[in-house]
C-alpha cells in the first residue's frame, strides 16, 4: 500500500469511528486541527458518511456555511455520500440549483460518484441537462472513468458519438488495459475526420505502454496533418525514455513532411538536455523550411538555458539556414533573463537589417518589464530606422504602464522619425485607455505635420470607441489644419453609421480640397445605406455641379 493509500485508509477508519449522533460536534473539533491536508480529508470523509446516513442533515450543515470554495468542497462531499444512498434525489436537487460556478463544481464530483455507481445513469443525467462547455468536459470525464472500469461497455455507449474528446478518452483508458483491443476499436470507427484524431490521442498514450504498437499505428494513418502529429507524439514519447531509439525510428520514416515534423519535435525536446546533439540532429535536415523550423525551435530552448553558447552556434549556421529567425529566438529568451548581456550581443552585430531586427526583438521583450531602460538604451545606442522601430516598441509598452511618463519621454526626443514613431505608438495605446487625456496631450503639440498626423491617429480610435465624446472634443478645436485632419478622420469613421452628422462635419472643414474630398466620401458612404436621402443631400449641397453629376451616376 502506498503512503497516499495508507493515509486514505486511516482517514476512512477515523471517519467510521465518529458517533453518528455527533457528526456536527466532530466537524467542529476537526475544524480546529492545524494539519490542513489531514483536516480537509477527514472532514470530507465524515460528511460523506453523514450524508449516507442522513442526507438532509448533512446538506443543511453544508448549506449553512458562507459561500466559498470550501463550501463547494463540503457540498461535494455531502453529494458523494448522498448519491451512494439515493442518487435520484441527490441529482434532482443538483439539477434544480441555479446555473453558475458552484453548480459546475458540484456536478464534477456528483458525476464522478454516480459514474462509479452506474455510468449509464450518469450518462442519462448528463443528457437531461442543457449542453455547454462544462457538460462536454463532464461527458469526457464520465467516459474516461467508465472506460477504466469497462472499456467495451463505454465504447458501446459512445457509438455514434461525434465528440473527439469522448472517443479519445475511451481509447486512452482502454490502451492501458488492453492495447490490442483499443487499436481494434479505433480502427472500427467510421472513416471520417474524427478517426485520425482519436488514433492520434491513442498514440499519445500507447507509446508509453507499447512503443512499437504506437509507432505502427501512427504510420498506418492516411497522409495528412493527423498522421504527422501522431508520429511526432510517438517520437516525443520514445525520446522520454531513449533518445537514440527515437532518432533511429525517425530516420526510417519515408514520408518527408512527417519525418520533418518529427525531427522538429525531437530537436526541441533534445535541446533541453543536450543542445549540441540537438543541433546536429536539426542540421541533418536538408536546407528548407523544415530545417529552419527545427533550428528556430532549438534556438528558443537553448537560448533560455545558455544564450551565449546558443548565440555562438547560431552565428555559424551553414548557408541556406534562416539564422535570422534563430537569432531572434535567442535574443528574445536572453532579454527575459539578462537584457544587458543581450543588448551587448545585439550591438556586437554588424549594422544592418539583422541588427535592426534583433534590436526590436530585444526591446519588445525588455520593455515588458523595464520600458524605461529599454527606451533609453534604444535612444542612446541605435540610429536611423533601427532606433525608430525600437523606440516605438518601447513607447508602446511604456504607455500601458504609465502613459504620462511615456508622453513626457516622447516630448523629450528630438524632432524626426523616431519622435513621430514614438508619438504614434503612445497614441495607439493611450487613446484606447483614456482618449480624453490623450487628446489633451496632442492639443499641446505645435502646429505641423506631427500634430496633424497625431490628431488623425487619435480620432480614428476615439470615434470608433465613443463617437459622441470624440465629436464633443472636435467642437472645441480652433479652425486650423490639425482640426481639418481630425475632422477628416472622424468623418471617415462615422460616415456609414451616421451620414447626416458626417456630412455636417465634412462641410465644416476649412481647407477647400480636403472639404471636397471628405464630402465626396460622405456621399458615397451615404449612397451605400440610403440612396434616396443621399441623392437629396447631394443635390442641395454646395458641391460643384460636375462633382454632383458624377456622384449621382450609377457607381459614381
Amino acid at each position: 500500500m502506498t503512503p497516499c493509500e495508507l493515509r486514505e485508509e486511516l482517514l476512512h477508519r477515523l471517519a467510521r469511528a465518529v458517533d453518528p449522533s455527533d457528526f456536527a460536534g466532530a466537524l467542529k473539533l476537526l475544524a480546529k486541527r492545524p494539519e490542513q491536508q489531514v483536516r480537509s480529508g477527514l472532514i470530507q470523509w465524515v460528511l460523506a458518511r453523514w450524508a449516507r446516513l442522513d442526507s438532509q442533515a448533512a446538506l443543511a450543515y453544508a448549506q449553512a456555511l458562507p459561500t466559498s470554495r470550501w463550501r463547494s468542497s463540503v457540498l461535494s462531499a455531502v453529494l458523494e455520500g448522498w448519491v451512494e444512498k439515493d442518487s435520484a434525489s441527490a441529482m434532482k436537487w443538483l439539477k434544480d440549483l441555479p446555473n453558475g460556478w458552484e453548480k459546475n463544481q458540484l456536478l464534477q464530483g456528483a458525476i464522478g460518484a454516480l459514474t462509479a455507481q452506474d455510468p449509464s445513469i450518469a450518462l442519462e443525467f448528463l443528457k437531461s441537462i442543457k449542453p455547454s462547455s462544462a457538460t462536454s468536459v463532464l461527458r469526457q470525464m464520465l467516459f474516461r472513468q467508465w472506460a477504466e472500469k469497462d472499456p467495451a461497455a463505454a465504447a458501446a455507449a459512445a457509438q455514434g458519438n461525434n465528440d473527439r474528446g469522448v472517443l479519445g478518452c475511451i481509447a486512452v483508458a482502454w490502451s492501458t488495459a488492453d492495447p490490442g483491443a483499443a487499436i481494434q476499436w479505433v480502427k472500427s470507427l467510421p472513416e471520417n475526420q474524427l478517426r485520425p484524431e482519436v488514433i492520434r490521442s491513442l498514440c499519445d498514450s500507447l507509446v508509453y505502454v507499447d512503443p512499437k504498437l504506437a509507432g505502427d499505428l501512427a504510420i498506418s494513418l492516411p497522409e495528412g496533418q493527423s498522421k504527422n502529429s501522431a508520429i511526432a507524439s510517438v517520437v516525443s514519447g520514445l525520446a522520454d525514455s531513449d533518445v537514440n531509439a527515437a532518432i533511429l525510428w525517425v530516420q526510417q520514416l519515408t514520408n518527408r513532411s512527417a519525418k520533418a515534423e518529427a525531427l522538429q519535435t525531437l530537436t526541441a525536446q533534445l535541446g533541453q538536455s543536450d543542445p549540441q546533439a540537438a543541433a546536429t540532429l536539426a542540421l541533418s535536415l536538408g536546407p528548407g523550411r523544415a530545417r529552419d523550423t527545427a533550428v528556430s525551435a532549438l534556438a528558443g530552448v537553448w537560448g533560455s538555458t545558455d544564450p551565449a553558447s546558443a548565440a555562438a552556434w547560431a552565428q555559424n549556421l551553414p548557408a541556406g539556414t534562416d539564422h535570422s529567425q534563430a537569432m531572434q529566438q535567442i535574443v528574445s529568451a536572453w532579454a527575459g533573463t539578462d537584457p544587458s548581456a543581450a543588448a551587448n550581443f545585439v550591438l556586437s552585430q554588424p549594422a544592418g537589417r539583422l541588427q535592426s531586427t534583433l534590436a526590436s526583438t530585444l526591446v519588445r521583450e525588455w520593455a515588458s518589464t523595464d520600458a524605461v531602460g529599454a527606451a533609453n538604451w534604444a535612444v542612446e545606442n541605435l540610429a536611423g530606422g533601427a532606433q525608430r522601430d525600437a523606440v516605438s516598441l518601447a513607447a508602446l509598452a511604456w504607455t500601458r504602464q504609465s502613459p504620462v511618463d511615456a508622453a513626457n519621454f516622447a516630448a523629450s526626443l528630438p524632432g524626426g522619425d523616431t519622435q513621430n514613431a514614438a508619438v504614434g505608438s503612445i497614441l495607439t495605446s493611450w487613446a484606447a485607455l483614456d482618449p480624453a487625456s490623450a487628446a489633451t496631450w496632442v492639443n499641446e503639440f505645435p502646429a505641423g505635420k506631427l500634430k496633424d498626423q497625431s490628431v488623425q491617429d487619435l480620432m480614428i480610435g476615439w470615434a470608433i470607441k465613443d463617437p459622441v465624446a470624440a465629436a464633443n472634443w472636435l467642437q472645441g478645436l480652433a479652425t486650423d489644419p490639425s482640426r481639418d485632419a481630425a475632422v477628416g478622420a472622424f468623418v471617415g469613421v462615422v460616415a456609414h453609421q451616421d451620414p447626416v452628422a458626417a456630412a455636417t462635419w465634412a462641410a465644416s472643414i476649412g481647407n477647400d480640397d480636403e472639404r471636397l474630398f471628405q464630402m465626396q466620401n460622405v456621399a458615397r458612404a451615404w449612397m451605400d445605406v440610403d440612396q434616396s436621402a443621399a441623392r437629396s443631400w447631394i443635390q442641395t449641397s454646395n458641391l460643384p455641379d460636375d462633382v454632383k453629376a458624377r456622384l449621382l451616376k450609377p457607381g459614381g
